[in-house]
């Protein structure tokens, strides 16, 4: 007895080309949240100076293959402290002054949407 599929071929096709579409859809949504993020951190960043707000970026850290990693926060503005950079400093209260947390309240405001955008990224990907 022998059996014999047909239309494997045709169905690794299908599932090879769901697969790019569930990357290049996840890549987009992992953007667009982090952009939120971004948008509220900036809002929420004291504003002693526009410095802190203004240094606030987004920028992927690494894609290779089905990792992509996209950092949002500001860049090591100086505080004067050795090894403490400002924002580090105005986030946590360490070193001088209290703390003033912009990078975190972002995030959680956002963390339910990141879930839903990734999430609904993956179901029309396999439509």
């Amino acid at each position: 007895m022998s059996i014999k599929i047909i239309g494997g071929e045709s169905f690794k096709l299908k599932l090879d080309a769901m697969e790019k579409r569930v990357i290049v859809n996840v890549k987009r949504a992992v953007d667009d949240s982090a952009e939120m993020i971004r948008g509220d951190a900036k809002i929420l960043a004291p504003e002693d100076t526009t410095a802190l707000s203004t240094s606030i970026d987004k920028r992927v850290d690494q894609e290779d293959g089905n990792n992509y990693v996209v950092r949002v926060g500001p860049a090591d503005l100086e505080s004067g402290v050795p090894g403490m950079p400002y924002p580090f400093m105005v986030e946590t209260g360490k070193g001088r002054g209290g703390a003033q947390p912009f990078l975190r309240p972002a995030f959680d405001a956002n963390k339910r949407a990141v879930k839903q955008n990734v999430s609904a990224a993956i179901k029309d990907a396999l439509r």
